[in-house]
């Protein structure tokens, strides 16, 4: 990826979460492989000006829990279902309260 490409891309994914309503101070979980989507994640949330809270799923369904809700995450976005912007939760699948 070129620095082009992945500047584009954190212009988009952070209009994209700014369109879902992540705005500076919000906490966003990111359950984003390591790559180099996660590194536009990570760039984008920074550039709202969101806490970023990264999510590994090595951690298994309890220490995806216990991270997510020991952090209490408003937002949270990546490519597994329920793992979209403003879809955070207290663990895997669960929806914010």
């Amino acid at each position: 990826m070129s620095w082009r490409l992945l500047s584009r891309r954190v212009e988009e994914i952070a209009a994209g979460l700014n369109a879902f309503g992540v705005t500076a101070g919000d906490r966003v979980s990111l359950l984003v492989p390591p790559s180099a989507d996660l590194t536009a994640v990570l760039y984008a949330c920074v550039r709202l000006g969101a806490v970023v809270v990264v999510a590994d799923a090595g951690l298994g369904v309890g220490g995806l829990t216990r991270a997510v809700r020991g952090r209490r995450p408003t937002s949270s976005s990546g490519p597994y279902p329920g793992s979209s912007p403003r879809g955070c939760s207290d663990g895997p699948g669960d929806a914010c309260p």
